[in-house]
């Protein structure tokens, strides 16, 4: 799996024509049309968290409050888990952000493919946090019901 990073970093503020329009709107929109999971990590804690559709994502028990880092990283193939901890360390580190491809293990041991994307930013108290969205790469199938002209008898 390839994880691309980013060179640039996110601009700190940027005008936006939907200002008016809340984030929690503007994700429930999204969510309407496929699961998108977000994600963050509090780095002094050690604190990971995800909303429902992460969980839907990674077909585990929407929970409350920190998840389990180990159970979340376990389900990660084991190709990809070393390229993804050293992805949030850089982007840690330089503040630059993220998107990649990886493998997920599901339940039944099969695997899916999933694009997450995320990027560091810092906190008021302490190093700051690494936050993102997960969707769930699954194959689209589109039909086209084409209408043919009456024939007449």
């Amino acid at each position: 799996m390839r994880f691309i990073i980013n060179e640039e970093k996110p601009k700190a503020s940027r005008s936006c024509p939907f200002a008016s329009v809340s984030p929690q709107d503007m994700l429930d929109l999204m969510q309407s049309v496929e699961p998108i999971g977000v994600w963050r990590i509090d780095i002094d804690k050690g604190h990971f968290y995800g909303c429902d559709s992460f969980h839907m994502i990674f077909e585990s028990e929407p929970q409350t409050g920190p998840l389990n880092v180990k159970h979340f990283a376990s389900r990660v193939h084991p190709d990809d888990i070393g390229m993804l901890m050293e992805t949030f360390q850089r982007i840690c580190e330089t503040g630059e952000t993220y998107h990649a491809v990886h493998r997920v293990i599901k339940l039944d041991g099969s695997l899916k493919y999933v694009r997450a994307m995320g990027a560091f930013r810092p906190t008021a108290h302490g190093s700051g946090e690494v936050y993102g969205l997960l969707f769930d790469l699954v194959p689209r199938v589109c039909s086209v019901t084409f209408f043919q002209p009456a024939t007449s008898a």
